[in-house]
């Protein structure tokens, strides 16, 4: 029994690691490649970012308008109108915050730093390691949509765009993924939202990277 137990170990660790392969050989940042309108099925996470909430109570969370300062992580942006967003109270460590775009259809926005206890050394290997975060036994049809380098404030990122079945509904998750590398310090901006709201939601997702910048870090 045991062996057996291991044997499947193995198998669904091949399985996992061929997935994130194959994955990963159709992403190439190097070339700009842009898709405007995706049509099939990104990933519940690309990136496990580090936003916590301290349970559903929501009376417990603390609330975030207009311009957002993170002196522990360094780094500003604005939350558009007329969005409110949230984040886990004191003293949970403040790494970011989300919007909940809708709930109905699980569509949010995260926003996230963190220090780079992965230790991972570029971006691309940070992007393939959170590509695994894709495994997931409800999601099927995995499919790379865009994968090209940007730019996050003065800091190069790359931007990946995946898409996927979740539950047999079509999602789609939207990354930004960038590594202060002085500080490691990584950044994550990242949405979930169904292929159906895509084009509204990604507009939030732009306007939050476009008021990215970075600022000091306390020693």
């Amino acid at each position: 029994m045991k062996f057996i137990i291991h044997l499947y170990a193995a198998l669904l660790t091949f399985v996992i690691g061929v997935t994130v392969t194959a994955l990963w050989s159709t992403c190439n940042p190097s070339k700009s490649k842009s898709v405007s309108a995706p049509v099939a099925s990104p990933p519940t996470r690309l990136v496990q970012t580090a936003v916590v909430f301290s349970g559903d109570n929501e009376d417990s969370w603390k609330y975030e308008k207009g311009l957002y300062s993170n002196d522990e992580y360094g780094y500003s942006l604005r939350i558009p109108d007329p969005f409110i967003a949230y984040r886990s109270p004191e003293p949970m460590p403040n790494h970011g915050f989300a919007i909940d775009l809708s709930k109905r259809d699980d569509a949010t926005v995260w926003v996230d730093g963190m220090y780079n206890a992965l230790e991972w050394a570029s971006l691309n290997q940070a992007a393939r390691a959170n590509l695994e975060y894709l495994h997931d036994p409800e999601v099927t049809d995995i499919r790379m949509v865009q994968c090209k380098y940007i730019r996050l404030s003065r800091l190069r990122a790359v931007r990946i765009v995946a898409a996927y079945k979740r539950t047999g509904i079509s999602m789609i998750e939207d990354e930004i993924i960038a590594i202060r590398k002085e500080r490691d310090i990584v950044y994550t901006l990242k949405l979930r939202t169904t292929v159906a709201r895509y084009s509204e939601d990604v507009k939030v997702l732009d306007r939050l990277h476009r008021t990215f910048n970075l600022e000091p870090v306390p020693y």
